[in-house]
């Protein structure tokens, strides 16, 4: 079954991290998987790769995410 646009929005609007929202996005598709969800996923995951790139090296502890693409193959 494929989200709806409405549960997408609400994906899209709700205010948290980047990091949050890509955890939010893949229990939405573990649960409800479309082509869309996965298009979303990938491109926070391109947008958390760049900005952790991004980040100047400090000693403190950055939090690192570690990326589960989901499978399409079963759509």
């Amino acid at each position: 079954m494929e989200a709806t646009n409405s549960s997408i929005d609400l994906l899209v609007k709700k205010p948290r991290s980047i990091e949050q929202a890509h955890a939010d996005l893949v229990a939405t598709f573990d649960t409800n998987p479309s082509p869309a969800l996965a298009r979303m996923i990938g491109q926070l995951e391109l947008e958390i790769a760049e900005r952790n790139r991004a980040r100047p090296d400090s000693n403190s502890s950055a939090s690192i995410l570690v990326i589960l693409r989901p499978s399409l193959d079963h759509l």
